[in-house]
């Protein structure tokens, strides 16, 4: 049985030989005579259909790996693109701090050159609302000249007066503050008043004639009685006019040209030497 199954094994390569010969015969004849090569014709019928087939089932594949290149390039260029906008957003929010910025040092320093000869220019440190007092500390002190009653102001009118002193600070008492109590006028009419806080976002003008010429959008300047505060300081504007018929005297709202909560910087004045 084993001589048996090598001969077969011989014989089928034997034959497996011989058509191999023939057929590169056959093939190096037709190449030579320029015929078609039968065998490679129906070789290449099988093949095409499979290959073919091959290619197709392949597609889904191929474009899978396309979108999936080109959904990695959009999102990186997304992901730059997101990182640029950012950088430029928070350059335009430097730009606009600084434009504003230097548009309040500018009026600030044309304050103190018109009117402020002797004043120094301080930073708001700390904000301090309270029930006893309203204030606020600025980054100026006694070293710098300041003292107690000096005025603070602003380009766009009058913050308050100062309280309290040290070496490198100061406190000043806002004008909202129920206890500072400032002498007004009304600039058109030149009708003289108190103005006084109410610890909101209004002050109180009182002690106005019952017949006093005030009205709505009137400005509202320091009257300088008292002898704290010099006259022609901005304190704000009349938003309504209290009039009570049982009432002798006539008040008025008004809303202050400074608002504290909002405030950055402010000239404290300094006194007189002599």
């Amino acid at each position: 049985m084993p001589r048996q199954l090598r001969s077969a094994k011989v014989l089928v390569l034997v034959v497996a030989l011989l058509i191999g010969y023939l057929l590169g015969a056959a093939h190096k004849r037709a190449d030579r005579e320029g015929h078609a090569f039968l065998p490679g014709q129906l070789i290449q019928i099988v093949i095409t259909p499979l290959e073919r087939g091959a290619y197709w089932a392949g597609a889904p594949v191929r474009a899978a790996k396309r979108s999936l290149r080109t959904r990695s390039r959009i999102l990186e260029q997304n992901k730059r693109l997101r990182a640029e906008v950012l950088r430029l957003t928070e350059e335009e929010a430097r730009l606009r701090e600084a434009a504003i910025e230097n548009v309040r040092l500018r009026a600030a320093l044309e304050l103190k050159r018109s009117s402020l000869q002797r004043a120094v220019l301080g930073h708001v440190i700390a904000m301090r609302p309270s029930r006893r007092y309203d204030t606020c500390t600025l980054d100026r002190g006694s070293r710098d000249g300041v003292e107690r009653q000096c005025v603070v102001v602003t380009p766009r009118g009058l913050v308050g007066r100062v309280i309290e002193t040290t070496p490198i600070s100061c406190q000043a008492l806002l004008l909202r503050d129920p206890s500072s109590g400032v002498g007004a006028m009304v600039q058109r009419s030149r009708e003289r008043g108190v103005c006084v806080g109410q610890q909101s976002d209004t002050l109180l003008l009182n002690y106005l004639r019952r017949d006093a010429d005030i009205h709505v959008g009137d400005i509202v300047i320091s009257s300088g009685v008292g002898g704290v505060y010099p006259k022609g300081l901005v304190i704000g504007r009349v938003v309504r006019v209290i009039a009570k018929p049982a009432d002798y005297l006539k008040s008025a709202e008004v809303s202050p040209s400074v608002k504290a909560d909002t405030l950055e910087e402010a000239f404290v004045v300094l006194k007189d030497d002599g």
